[in-house]
């Protein structure tokens, strides 16, 4: 490294106190492991190994209070591809209205089998999982399923395991609502 090199290097280190908090190509990022906000090159993945996708049209949506709209109620099915959990602490949340009574949530996740693996919950209108995901049976998916299930406002939330700052992945998200 030179003083004119602008490859600072992939270890993350601290930001700075006012913008810009990192050097160009870096973005600052909280480390959950340390409790610091570090600067890391690229979109957000520690390693360099995954490039996070850009799903900026559909953040911030962390909360139930800020969920993506879906389509659910009237298409019965939901679909999109070209998301990510990135940064680390990233959750992306989507709203599902059920109208009739009896119906059921089934969710899919997919992403890449080489990074980290990724997550989901079904939340009822509290915010509660009634059901998370267990891994596919493929490697780089996972699904979590809830029936018979009273009309009603649920969300679908997809995130990370949040241990370092390389915990980040792309996925795509498929909802269906099922029955009765």
């Amino acid at each position: 490294c030179n003083a004119y090199d602008k490859d600072l290097g992939s270890e993350p280190f601290l930001c700075g106190d006012s913008a810009p908090r990192c050097p160009m190509e870096y973005s600052c990022q909280h480390d959950p492991v340390s409790g610091m906000d570090v600067c890391v090159k690229g979109n957000g993945a520690g390693s360099g190994e995954v490039q996070c996708t850009d799903d900026s049209a559909i953040e911030p949506n962390e909360t139930i209070a800020m969920a993506t709209p879906t389509s659910t109620d009237a298409m019965k099915s939901f679909q999109k591809t070209g998301l990510a959990i990135c940064p680390v602490d990233d959750k992306d949340t989507f709203a599902i209205a059920l109208s009739k009574i009896n119906e059921g949530i089934d969710v899919t996740i997919t992403f890449d089998a080489s990074g980290v693996a990724l997550q989901a919950a079904i939340l009822n209108a509290g915010g509660v999982p009634i059901s998370e995901t267990a891994p596919g049976t493929d490697a780089g998916t996972a699904h979590a399923a809830a029936s018979n299930l009273p009309n009603g406002d649920y969300f679908v939330q997809v995130f990370g395991p949040r241990r370092s700052l390389a915990d980040v992945n792309n996925y795509s998200v498929a909802i269906t609502i099922t029955g009765p």
